[in-house]
């Protein structure tokens, strides 16, 4: 077989990628229409079937009230309506299947949006800074909300995510302060950084069983939250992982976790108590630090006891009898037993006092009957 020269071969290999990029080569159109008297530019490109892609308004500024975009669009660019504070209302087609990173982001005047099923993928920052956001639906076609998705819309109150999403970005929910509901299916594996971190209006959530591991800040400053399930799924918490949740009273870490990170609790000023188990042989610098009021219930000589100890944190022993005893921070050790234990504890005192008793007054009777001898004795 006659051997291919470089040159040859290079020619051949830019025939090829030229064969494959032409076809998917579009270039930039524009187009104007009035819109509430203002004249308003867009651009985009056309791809194959002459749909239009990234779709981007020109002069946001200018954009006011409600607008439809056409049927002909199946792609909203890269900050198409970035900026656009006047806008108020806005008709998403089924054509589209993507919406751009920063799509709609700093639209403060929005405050609903429907995104149809057509839709497959929402950018990063798509709706960040909608703070007139009250309301959206996400539809069961999209499988991913990516980095800071919602980040910074205030106003939006409660979300439902779909079993269809698989994920949820860094940042995703970050600093959606009037948050208070959401619902995460298990369909979610796996929650990123800061996903709901300054959720200051949520009071509760529950972690679904898809989920292995609670990554940094996740939860951090949900300074509302009373009260989160830890699922037996999760191996790991990251660092800061809820820090300043200063509403947290009490939490249980599941058997399956074996590290908690770095100030993973740090500032939760109203943790009274958390549960360590056995199985957490890692636990990072200043993950209780400035929890003044905690006391960790754990298995003596564990991991978590001898951190406790280091930390001068107060510590309770658990065992499989239900009873407990409890270690001040230097090591005073005091002991406390369950309601079953205290009683049986008064039940064991009153046979001891009845016993005294008993006893005292065998005592009298014997020292009645000494005297009476000693006196027959005399006669």
């Amino acid at each position: 077989m006659k051997k291919i020269s470089q040159k040859t071969l290079f020619i051949l290999l830019f025939l090829i990628a030229t064969i494959v990029i032409l076809p998917t080569y579009v270039h930039a159109e524009t187009s104007t229409s009035t819109i509430n008297g203002k004249e308003i530019t867009w651009e985009y490109e056309r791809d194959k079937s002459n749909n239009f892609i990234n779709f981007i308004c020109q002069n946001p500024e200018d954009l006011e009230g409600e607008i439809t975009i056409p049927d002909s669009v199946s792609s909203i660019g890269h900050t198409a309506f970035y900026g656009c504070k006047g806008l108020t209302q806005i008709t998403i087609p089924d054509s589209v299947t993507s919406i751009g990173d920063g799509a709609f982001a700093g639209c403060e005047g929005l405050t609903q949006i429907t995104i149809p099923n057509s839709v497959t993928s929402i950018g990063e920052m798509a709706f960040g800074l909608c703070k007139g956001l009250t309301q959206i639906t996400i539809p069961d076609s999209v499988t991913s909300i990516e980095k800071g998705a919602f980040s910074l819309c205030s106003g939006l109150t409660q979300i439902t995510i779909p079993n269809s999403v698989t994920s949820i970005g860094e940042q995703a929910f970050s600093l959606c302060e009037g948050l208070t509901q959401i619902t995460i299916p298990n369909s979610v594996t796996s929650i990123e950084d800061e996903a709901f971190s300054c959720c200051r209006g949520l009071t509760q959530i529950t972690i679904p069983d898809s989920v292995t591991s609670i990554r940094e800040r996740t939860f951090a400053a949900c300074t509302g939250l009373t009260q989160i399930t830890i699922p037996d799924s999760v191996t790991s918490i990251g660092d800061g992982a809820f820090s300043a949740c200063t509403g947290l009273t009490q939490i249980t870490i599941p058997d399956s976790v074996t590290s908690i990170g770095q100030s993973a609790f740090h500032g939760c000023e109203g943790l009274t108590q958390i549960t360590i188990p056995d199985s957490v042989t890692s636990i990072g610098d200043k993950a209780f630090d400035e929890c003044n009021n905690l006391k960790i219930y754990c298995l003596k000589d564990s991991y978590a006891d001898k951190f406790g100890e280091s930390k001068n944190i107060e510590r309770v022993y658990i065992d499989g009898s239900g009873a407990v005893s409890e270690s001040n921070g230097n090591g005073t050790m005091t002991e406390s037993k369950n309601n079953n234990s205290n009683e049986k504890g008064k039940a064991s005192s009153n046979n001891l006092l009845l016993i005294g008793l008993v006893g005292i007054g065998a005592i009298v009777v014997v020292v009645i009957i000494v005297v009476i001898l000693k006196k027959k004795n005399k006669k």
